[in-house]
């Protein structure tokens, strides 16, 4: 799981007019970097990411993402997404409940 530090270190490297969100032109030139990604992956990874859906990947929105082990990145290069974290949830049944 990435730590806020971490995360902090590369919004903040995505983020290239420094003015504390990522817009889809700076996240495609990020991942661009990488030549096996296409235009079409960072739209689809920029989409994932900008959860509110107003064209920017705020802070908290990438934290969020990262967090998520990159599900929208491992999709947009044709990997299985990482699944998400188990959520405790008090109407779960215990662990080796069976439902029923």
């Amino acid at each position: 799981m990435a730590t806020e530090e971490h995360a902090r270190r590369q919004s903040n490297e995505i983020d290239a007019d420094g003015d504390g969100f990522i817009t889809a032109s700076e996240l495609k030139s990020h991942l661009q970097e990488n030549p096996a990604v296409s235009d079409a992956n960072a739209a689809q990874t920029f989409a994932f990411a900008d959860a509110d859906n107003d064209q920017e990947i705020s802070y908290d929105e990438f934290r969020d993402f990262i967090r998520q082990g990159f599900p929208g990145v491992a999709r947009a290069a044709g990997l299985p997404a990482p699944r998400p974290p188990a959520r405790c949830s008090a109407a779960a049944p215990p662990s080796g409940a069976k439902h029923g």
